[in-house]
């Protein structure tokens, strides 16, 4: 599998991953918890998807749109207070979830195109809490 069809397999299964995550990510890493209270979850794992299929989609193809779609995700990011330290942890909960999602289908290849996909990504979303990007 690569990433593109790993991108498919979130996509076609709606909201499973983001609803996966978020139960991994605040269950096991309790210091995150404090930046989704009174977060709706829901609409929170439909934003993350997007989000994974931006990131998948810049990896794969990188455009303009999706640099400038990135670097505002940082803007709204560090607007939200959330410091540059916690994208490490978010990177293993991410990496362990997909990694429960894909189940048999996830290959030391796949995790480290992903790995790789989100260095990239955070890179362009710091440049968003360096320099406010607004669309």
């Amino acid at each position: 599998m690569e990433i593109d069809e790993s991108v498919q397999q979130i996509l076609g299964g709606k909201d499973k991953l983001g609803v996966m995550f978020y139960e991994h990510f605040l269950t096991n890493y309790p210091e995150v918890q404090r930046h989704f209270e009174n977060v709706d979850l829901k609409r929170q794992s439909n934003l993350l998807v997007t989000a994974l299929m931006i990131i998948g989609r810049h990896a794969a193809h990188p455009s303009p749109a999706t640099e400038l779609y990135l670097k505002y995700l940082g803007t709204k990011h560090n607007d939200l207070r959330v410091s540059k330290d916690v994208y490490s942890v978010w990177v293993k909960a991410m990496l362990e979830t997909m990694q429960k999602f894909h189940g048999q289908a996830w290959t030391p290849r796949l995790e480290d195109q992903w790995r790789q996909a989100f260095d990239r990504a955070i890179e362009l979303m710091f440049q968003g809490y360096d320099q406010r990007v607004t669309v």
